[in-house]
């Protein structure tokens, strides 16, 4: 996934998770396209998963709210 697939996967979704688990889509599973366990910085696409998250913050089109 690209960063800009990234934000249109975010525009799609309306509501989605960076990395944690829950109710709605899990941006870095939808990068790795596959469940991850522990930390997305052991799965082989970590880099690839932090470069669409910081494309997303990035975004004038997206509001992000950590919790």
């Amino acid at each position: 996934m690209t960063p800009r697939q990234a934000v249109a996967f975010v525009t799609a979704h309306g509501v989605v998770l960076e990395s944690a688990r829950g109710p709605v889509p899990s941006l870095a599973e939808a990068v790795a396209g596959e469940p991850i366990r522990g930390s997305y910085w052991a799965h082989p696409k970590g880099k690839n998963i932090y470069r669409c998250s910081r494309a997303i913050r990035e975004s004038a089109d997206v509001l992000v709210c950590r919790l």
